[in-house]
């Protein structure tokens, strides 16, 4: 982030830039390598203003987006000992308009000059990798030389064999999905028309897609930021319609939005004491009492999304909710009211319920309903009942709320007290059944009838607001544990700024916590990220996707 910097050199006995080392140096426009210099990290050059590049007969490798969006540059030629070129390393640098390669490079990423439309070759070097999709397509289909973005109408062939009546969707780089060239089929459905496609497609050349290998594609490819790739797996995964549609926002880029402003005022203020800090006589360093408000307006806007995050995580997550209580007192029948389905079998025999069933109730929260087998103390409990009796007391144990359920008609008897004991401390709601069996009802509690429906609805809003003490609709920023912790930690280098410039630290050394921050910044939206971290992500993903 050194605005100032204009040039750059290094010495014969360096091997390797790392990555990140001149990442938006903007103003960066000459760079002089020397001989002994093997490799040049990621995004080591990202978006400076390098108009040539000279490099070292030395150089083995140019990893991935080390020069991407330097629009500067307009030729490249490289030397033969280059060995590896990575995926993206010159991506949408783009006022290239000629690249000198040798055919004899080991190793070419996947579209490393991805995004630059007007390109001159040299060497027979083609710049997006050889996509089999169009050859495939042709080998397959009943009608030739499709157009991209024109629906074409035809069948799937095997050989002489019709497979299916389909339509193709042809698209061409960088106008899809993924930004690169790609081919869907929309066939009838049915498992084995599509098991029959896939397979055929398989044959000639494709291979199966990895977990999230779509989206992933789609970020490397600039399509969408980390926070928006992110949002796709919560879409896709989303319990319910109320989180589906928080998803759908993030992945219209409302919190990419939010980041980038955030940092652009972080960078505003940073450019501010670098520019003083290099031309003290020209720029007068800023004001403290100007740096002290810059600060404290981010810290407000990082915590207006961190304040989201306990909502963001139980909508994500859902919560468990377990009926307890004596044998025979409805609990069954209470799981079946709830869900509005006959799902637990309900008998006038103490012990019916032997086990714990489970099933996911959407009450704008993800809610997994836990019916529990009667808890009780007896010389008639077998031992499978008594295995059961125990899972209750450990989905009591585990559950986020408990739902304490007597019988209204017989009141509250030892047993139930007993019972009431285990649960007492958790979050809970006591409710008395079989209300519909009595005349008086005492005030402040909560009773129905899974009979006669009484007061199910009414439980379904008490369970909802016991746990959520928020508004659903309220909660703008929807952020996971990965986006919260980056938000975090540049929370914590702000606040050092912050203190550093209330007891008028120098501004270089502050700087150092801004430039922290902006890298944190920078982790939710991808522009910094590791090969880890991003795998973690996409593996999370479903097949393809």
């Amino acid at each position: 982030y050194q605005t100032s910097l204009e040039k750059a050199s290094f010495p014969s006995t360096l091997k390797e830039i790392p990555l990140y080392s001149f990442y938006f140096c903007r103003n960066l426009k000459t760079v002089s390598f020397k001989e002994g210099l093997e490799t040049i990290g990621e995004q080591a050059f990202i978006s400076t203003s390098i108009t040539s590049l000279d490099l070292p007969n030395s150089l083995r490798t140019i990893s991935q987006s080390a020069f991407e969006l330097c629009s500067s540059l307009e030729s490249v030629e490289f030397n033969e000992g280059l060995e590896t070129i990575e995926s993206f390393a010159f991506s949408r640098a783009n006022n290239i308009n000629s690249i000198s390669l040798k055919k004899n490079k080991k190793n070419i990423g996947y579209n490393p000059f991805s995004g630059i439309t007007r390109l001159g070759y040299t060497d027979n070097f083609k710049v997006s990798s050889n996509n089999p999709y169009f050859e495939i397509i042709d080998k397959i289909f009943s009608k030739q030389n499709l157009e991209a973005g024109r629906i074409a109408h035809g069948w799937i062939l095997d050989g002489n064999k019709k497979v299916d009546e389909v339509l193709v969707l042809p698209f061409k780089t960088p106008h899809s999905y993924t930004g690169e060239d790609v081919i869907e089929i929309h066939c009838h459905g049915g498992v084995n028309v599509v098991k029959n496609i896939l397979s055929l497609v398989l044959q000639n050349g494709a291979r199966t897609a990895e977990r999230g290998e779509f989206t992933k594609r789609a970020f490397l490819n600039k399509k969408m930021d980390l926070s928006q790739a992110e949002a796709v797996a919560d879409l896709i995964h989303a319990k319910t319609r109320n989180f589906a549609m928080q998803s759908a926002k993030n992945l219209s880029g409302i919190l990419r939005d939010k980041i980038l402003e955030i940092k652009g005022g972080i960078f505003d203020t940073l450019s501010k004491i670098v520019a003083g800090i290099d031309f003290p006589e020209d720029v007068a360093e800023p004001e403290y009492s100007y740096l002290i408000e810059s600060f404290e307006k981010s810290l407000s806007e990082i915590d207006e999304i961190l304040s989201c995050v306990r909502s963001s995580n139980i909508m994500r997550q859902g919560i468990k909710v377990a009926i307890v209580g004596r044998p025979n007192v409805g609990k069954s029948s209470l799981f079946n009211a709830l869900l509005n389905a006959n799902r637990a079998i309900v008998t006038d025999i103490a012990g019916t319920t032997r086990d714990v069933i489970k099933e996911t109730l959407d009450l704008d929260i993800a809610v997994t309903l836990i019916d529990t087998a009667g808890i009780r103390d007896s010389e008639d409990v077998g031992k499978v009942e008594e295995i059961g009796i125990e899972f209750s007391k450990q989905s009591a144990d585990e559950a986020d709320l408990v739902i304490f359920l007597y019988d209204a008609s017989a009141g509250l008897t030892n047993e139930d007290k007993e019972i009431f004991e285990l649960v007492k401390n958790k979050p809970h709601l006591q409710a008395a059944n079989k209300c519909d069996l009595i005349d008086k009802r005492s005030d402040g509690k909560i009773y129905i009838s899974t009979r006669t429906g009484e007061g199910i609805q009414e439980l379904r809003e008490m369970i909802k607001n016991k746990v959520c003490d928020f508004s659903l609709e309220d909660t703008e920023y929807i952020t996971n544990e990965r986006q919260a912790d980056c938000l975090k930690k540049c929370r914590e280098s702000l606040i050092r700024a912050l203190d550093a410039a209330k007891i008028g630290e120098l501004q270089d050394l502050i700087s150092i916590d801004l430039k922290s921050a902006l890298l944190f910044l920078d982790e939710i939206t991808g522009e910094v990220i590791t090969d880890d971290i991003l795998n973690n992500i996409f593996d999370h993903f479903c097949i393809g996707k």
